[in-house]
C-alpha cells in the first residue's frame, strides 16, 4: 500500500508537469502573435516615416533650387538695372547731341536766310556793280572769290549739319529700340521672379504640411514602439514564469524515482500501466516547450533563409536600420554598441547571429522587414554607424547591454527615443 501511494504521488507530479506545459502553450503562442502584430505595426510606421522623410528631403531640395534660381534672377535684374542706367545716360547724351545739331542747323539756316535777304533787298546795286566798284582787278577777283567761297561754305555746312542731325537721330532711334528690348527682358525677368516667389511660397507650405505629417508619423511610431516594448516585456515575463513553473514541475518528478526501486517483482506488473503514462506524458509538453523559439521571429533561420551568407557588418547594419533608422547618429551607434558589448560578454553567444537571434532580445530578427533590409541593403548612415560600433571608434553607452523605448521606471543613458541600461 505504501509503495502504491508513493507511485501515485510520482504519477501526479508527472501529470501536473504535463498539464502545466500544456496550459502554457496558448499564452506563449499568444505572446508570439502579439509580438508579430506589434512588430508589423512598427515596420509599417517606420516605412511611412521613411517615405515622409524622403518626400520632405525632396521638397527641401526643390526649395533650395528655387532659392538658387531666385538669387540668379536677382543678380540678372541687378545687371539689367545697370544696363538700363547706362542706356538712359547714353540716350540722354544722344538727345543732347541731337538738340545741339538741330540748333546749329537752325543757326546756319538763319544766317543763310539773312545773307539771301540782304542780296535780295540790295539787288539794285547788283552783284557785278559791287564787284567792279573796286579800283583794281586784284580786289575785284578777291571779292568774287570770297563771295563764291561763302556760298559754298553755306552749302557745305548746311549739308554737314543735316547729316549730323540725321546720324544723331538714327542713334536716338537705335537707343530707343535697345531700351525697348531691355524693358522687355526686365519685364520677363520680373515675371519669372514672381513665378519663382509663388513657387517658393507654395513649396514652403508643402514642407510645413510634410513636417506635420512626419511629426504625426514619428509620434505614431513612438507609440507602436512603446507597445512593442511592452509586448516584449510581457513575453519575457511569461517566459520567466513558464521556466519557473517548468522547473518547479520538473523538481517534483524525481520524487517518484526513488519509489521505483522499492517496488518488488510481484507488484511490478500491476504498476506497469501507471508507469507508462508517467513516462510518456512529460514528453508531450517538452515539444510545445521547444516551440518557444519560433515565437521570437527566428523561424526563418530554420525555414530556408541563410543568414550566414551575410557579413557581421551587414547583419548589424540591418538590425540598426530596423531598430534605430529614425534615431540620431548617436542612437544608431549606441544600438551597435549594445550588440558589440554582448558579443564580448561571457553571458551571451560569441557570434553575431547568436547574439541577434536570442529569444525576445532583438524583435526585428526573423521579420520580413529585417530580411528585406539584408537583401536590399541599408542606407549609408546605418552602415557607417555599424562600422563605427564594430571598430570601437565610437561608444556612447560604455559596457551597457540593454536598451528599450523610454518608459517610466527605466533609468540609464537616454539617446533619442531609447534608454540604454
Amino acid at each position: 500500500m505504501k509503495r502504491i501511494r508513493k507511485s501515485s504521488r510520482g504519477c501526479v507530479c508527472l501529470l501536473l508537469s504535463a498539464a502545466i506545459g500544456a496550459v502554457q502553450i496558448l499564452p506563449v503562442q499568444a505572446a508570439g502573435t502579439g509580438l508579430e502584430e506589434a512588430s508589423e505595426r512598427v515596420e509599417s510606421a517606420e516605412a511611412q516615416a521613411t517615405t515622409l522623410e524622403e518626400a520632405q528631403r525632396q521638397l527641401e531640395g526643390y526649395l533650395s533650387d528655387l532659392n538658387t534660381q531666385l538669387d540668379e534672377l536677382g543678380g540678372d535684374l541687378e545687371d539689367l538695372a545697370g544696363q538700363q542706367a547706362d542706356l538712359d545716360a547714353r540716350l540722354s547724351e544722344t538727345r543732347t547731341e541731337l538738340a545741339d545739331a538741330r540748333a546749329t542747323e537752325e543757326e546756319q539756316y538763319e544766317a543763310m536766310k539773312k545773307r539771301i535777304q540782304y542780296m535780295y533787298e540790295n539787288r539794285d546795286a547788283g552783284f557785278f556793280s559791287l564787284i567792279f566798284s573796286e579800283d583794281s582787278l586784284s580786289d575785284i577777283l578777291n571779292k568774287a572769290e570770297y563771295a563764291m567761297e561763302m556760298a559754298s561754305y553755306d552749302r557745305r555746312m548746311l549739308t554737314a549739319y543735316k547729316e549730323t542731325k540725321d546720324l544723331v537721330s538714327q542713334k536716338e532711334s537705335d537707343l530707343l529700340a535697345e531700351q525697348e528690348e531691355l524693358d522687355r527682358i526686365v519685364s520677363e525677368t520680373q515675371t519669372k521672379q514672381n513665378e519663382i516667389l509663388a513657387a517658393i511660397g507654395e513649396t514652403g507650405q508643402k514642407i510645413e504640411e510634410s513636417a506635420r505629417d512626419l511629426e504625426d508619423a514619428e509620434n505614431q511610431l513612438a507609440q507602436y514602439r512603446a507597445e512593442l516594448q511592452q509586448r516584449e516585456l510581457e513575453a519575457e515575463e511569461r517566459m520567466a514564469a513558464l521556466e519557473s513553473e517548468t522547473l518547479t514541475a520538473d523538481s517534483g518528478v524525481p520524487e517518484a524515482v526513488p519509489d521505483q526501486p522499492e517496488e518488488t517483482e510481484p507488484v511490478r506488473e500491476p504498476e506497469a500501466p501507471d508507469r507508462e503514462p508517467a513516462q510518456t506524458e512529460p514528453a508531450e509538453p517538452e515539444d510545445p516547450g521547444n516551440t518557444e523559439d519560433p515565437g521570437n521571429g527566428n523561424e526563418d533561420v530554420s525555414g530556408g533563409f541563410d543568414y550566414s551568407a551575410y557579413s557581421d557588418l551587414e547583419l548589424m547594419a540591418a538590425m540598426i536600420y530596423r531598430e534605430a533608422n529614425t534615431e540620431p547618429w548617436e542612437g544608431k551607434v549606441a544600438v551597435g554598441n549594445v550588440i558589440m558589448n554582448r558579443l564580448q560578454s561571457s553571458r551571451y553567444p560569441d557570434t553575431m547571429i547568436g547574439v541577434l537571434s536570442q529569444p525576445y532580445q532583438f524583435t526585428p530578427w526573423g521579420s520580413a522587414g529585417y530580411i528585406r533590409a539584408l537583401q536590399n541593403g541599408v542606407n549609408s548612415t546605418c552602415m557607417q554607424a555599424a562600422q563605427a560600433a564594430m571598430n570601437g571608434t565610437e561608444n556612447y553607452i560604455g559596457n551597457l547591454l540593454h536598451f528599450r523605448m523610454v518608459a517610466p521606471g527605466y533609468t540609464g543613458i537616454i539617446i533619442g527615443n531609447h534608454v540604454f541600461y
